[in-house]
């Protein structure tokens, strides 16, 4: 059984599973090639935002070709996410569906119609559809002086009050001592950089002058771990579904990796129940050798 398993996968998958250029599902149009030209000259990662009206570009079409999308994915994303980019609900308005996008890093808009949206403009046009560029879109991490604490069936309302800004402040989901840093002058004496970024790690350098809260906006999820400076931190989930780590004055390295101790934990079961199921299969198999070479002489001499 332990061979076939390992043997059957080898006959079956080059049949079924074929890794194919994503060309040939999705043609690279010109607004395709648009926004990997400004991926390519971009030092910040940014995502886009398909603003669909019936036709044009399919799920996770950009994304085929390292296009960050604000929507689809896999279609199992974490409720949290969903209910934050969830612009059908009753009461939100543009500005407030607008308030979300620049939070969330979305640079640009695509659309197969046009826009007509405050804080938008332009970018590109495009034979099958039109791309504006959003401003004041936030960058995927950013430090903030204050902090507020507020249970997640109030966090989403605040985050899309008109009196909240989350450049300035932003909402945990326990309490966290507030900073008492001013925000004034802080984009100019304060530096964020990426320094490695990859599916399940990214290293930060940031620099500020007082403690502050640095934001993600990447998907908060109990697996992700924090350190500074190499020294083990609290991961916050700050913004109703993100990533925040509270950062001291001075230069630090913040890394954030995935580890997830359930996989740990269902990879060492895997690999201790094979362990096992060959020390049975061959324990077995030296007994009944042991049997038979005890029992074969006696054989041959009643014979």
């Amino acid at each position: 059984l332990v061979l076939l398993s390992v043997l059957d996968p080898l006959r079956v998958d080059p049949q079924f599973i074929q890794v194919i250029d994503a060309g040939r599902i999705y043609p690279r149009d010109d607004t395709t090639r648009f926004l990997i030209q400004q991926k390519e000259q971009s030092s910040e990662p940014f995502r886009v935002f398909y603003v669909s009206q019936g036709g044009g570009y399919q799920t996770n079409q950009f994304a085929f070709y390292g296009i960050e999308e604000l929507t689809g994915h896999h279609g199992n994303e974490l409720g949290r996410y969903m209910d934050l980019i969830d612009f059908q609900r009753p009461g939100l308005d543009v500005y407030g569906v607008l308030r979300v996008l620049r939070l969330l890093n979305v640079r640009y808009l695509v659309s197969n119609m046009p826009l007509q949206m405050p804080g938008t403009r332009e970018a590109y046009r495009g034979n099958l559809s039109l791309v504006y560029e959003l401003d004041g879109a936030f960058p995927r991490a950013f430090l903030v002086a204050q902090t507020e604490t507020l249970p997640d069936s109030l966090a989403l309302e605040r985050l899309r009050d008109p009196d909240f800004e989350p450049s300035e402040s932003s909402i945990l989901d326990r309490g966290l001592e507030a900073t008492v840093a001013s925000t004034a002058g802080r984009n100019e004496i304060s530096r964020v950089t990426w320094e490695t970024r990859s599916i399940n790690a990214h290293t930060l350098r940031v620099e500020t002058p007082e403690p502050a809260l640095l934001v993600i906006s990447d998907n908060y999820y109990p697996a992700w771990r924090a350190t500074i400076d190499g020294e083990p931190a609290v991961l916050l989930r700050a913004d109703y579904t993100l990533r925040a780590v509270r950062v001291p004055a001075g230069t630090h390295e913040v890394r954030i990796v995935y580890r997830s101790t359930l996989f740990r934990v269902a990879v060492w079961t895997t690999l201790l129940s094979a362990v096992f199921t060959g020390l049975v299969i061959g324990g077995g198999l030296y007994s009944r050798r042991r049997q038979r070479s005890a029992t074969g002489p006696a054989e041959e001499v009643q014979e």
